[in-house]
């Protein structure tokens, strides 16, 4: 089939977060029909993805950041945060949204890592490249990136930012992970998983 994006309409006008109307013509050889589409975006009008095709600034980037404490052994760097729309704690990994103003992913990196769980990090390496989060809802683009955390400092948090740390050796992790009480997002449970698989070798 052929999807031909005829007009997008803005339906919201919020400060992060807004809600569009996609109106396609679809068809093949024998049938067109006209095709409407709910998309929730970060993104202006014009800058959506469906309009630019570009996928190669994140909205944001999480961090796989770890610490190797001379005692305890490897440590993850997790985040204890309170979501709105789940009601709820989430444990995840340190993440923050590119500024308009970044010129890279690793300078929105280590800007958030200091802001949000007060790190400051050594090389910073690009494990997963600007990818869809939840396409069928949204155009928004995350991407992973890993460091090692060289030496801490106070957060600085915004407000309303409920957001507190915590490092965990591989064996806590993978208990945490096994407790159904705490909920972990699922691209960062997944991401968990593997890191317990690869660094255990």
């Amino acid at each position: 089939m052929k999807w031909n994006l005829i007009e997008v309409s803005k339906e919201t006008d919020h400060r992060f977060l807004n809600f569009y109307v996609l109106h396609y013509e679809v068809g093949d050889a024998t049938r067109e029909r006209a095709y409407t589409y709910f998309l929730a975006s970060r993104r202006e009008k014009g800058a959506l993805l469906c309009e630019t095709a570009d996928f190669s600034r994140p909205d944001g980037v999480i961090m796989l950041l770890y610490f190797d404490d001379p005692n305890k052994g490897r440590q993850v760097v997790l985040t204890k945060q309170f979501r709105p729309a789940l009601k709820s704690f989430v444990y995840s990994l340190p993440a923050g949204l590119m500024d308009p103003s970044d010129t890279s992913i690793e300078e929105t990196a280590r800007r958030e890592a200091k802001e949000e769980v007060g790190a400051e990090l050594g090389e910073v390496k690009l494990l997963i490249p600007p990818s869809p989060t939840s396409e069928g809802l949204s155009d928004e683009l995350d991407c992973f990136v890993s460091a090692e955390v060289t030496s801490w400092s106070e957060n600085k948090l915004e407000d309303f930012e409920d957001i507190s740390r915590k490092l965990v050796t591989l064996d806590e992790l993978e208990a945490m992970l096994s407790d159904k009480a705490l909920v972990f997002p699922l691209p960062l449970r997944c991401l968990c998983l593997y890191i317990l698989e690869a660094w255990r070798k």
